[in-house]
């Protein structure tokens, strides 16, 4: 389906490809071939669907039209989607996942070091790193959010632009191996979010 596009690098830094982004798959819009963008109907009935999008690695195919089909449908109506058929070198197994999730047996102690400006106003990062639960929110969540720098280093850091700051992460002594599978992980979802920005 549009197989030239495929062929073409993602700038992933790009604003217009970030609004792109924000726009389709987010808000759930559609942009016509014209240009204009045009809301669908959706209720919050409806299911968020789930697509095998493994076609989407493979060469041209009717498999593969078939999962662009039903990522432009799921974008089109409610904005979401659920995916599975992830290729075997995409860190997304039960395994990988408790790796990761290591990161939240950190004593408070530690995760303190990486806060938010916002949560620790003598700390630098703005808008990388360690969100704390926050009560009382209708979003009563915590995590951290990791830039492309725990993959390229120094040369994607800009201090001028908060996406681009550089991310506070755990001391190798803290949590032994963690950064290494963050990068591994960070590397797969590149590779499945050019894959799907392709489609």
């Amino acid at each position: 389906m549009l197989a030239d596009r495929r062929t073409q690098p993602l700038d992933l830094h790009d604003q217009r490809f970030a609004r792109l982004v924000f726009q389709v798959v987010i808000h759930g819009y559609i942009l016509s071939a014209q240009g204009r963008a045009r809301s669908q109907d959706f209720s919050m009935d409806d299911p968020i669907p789930c697509i095998d999008i493994g076609p989407l690695f493979d060469a041209a195919s009717r498999q593969r039209d078939l999962a662009d089909q039903a990522i432009m449908a799921a974008a089109a109506t409610c904005g979401f989607m659920v995916v599975r058929g992830l290729p075997a070198d995409v860190p997304a197994q039960r395994a990988a996942r408790a790796n990761l999730l290591r990161l939240f047996d950190l004593p408070e102690s530690e995760t303190r070091k990486l806060w938010r400006q916002k949560f620790d106003p003598t700390h630098q990062n703005v808008y990388r790193g360690w969100f704390p639960l926050q009560t009382g929110f209708l979003t009563a969540k915590e995590g951290i959010d990791l830039g492309a720098d725990i993959v390229y280093g120094a040369s994607v850091v800009d201090g001028t632009d908060p996406l681009r700051e550089a991310t506070p992460l755990p001391s190798e002594m803290a949590l032994p191996g963690w950064r290494e599978s963050a990068a591994a992980y960070y590397r797969g979802m590149e590779k499945v979010s050019q894959a799907l920005m392709r489609a």
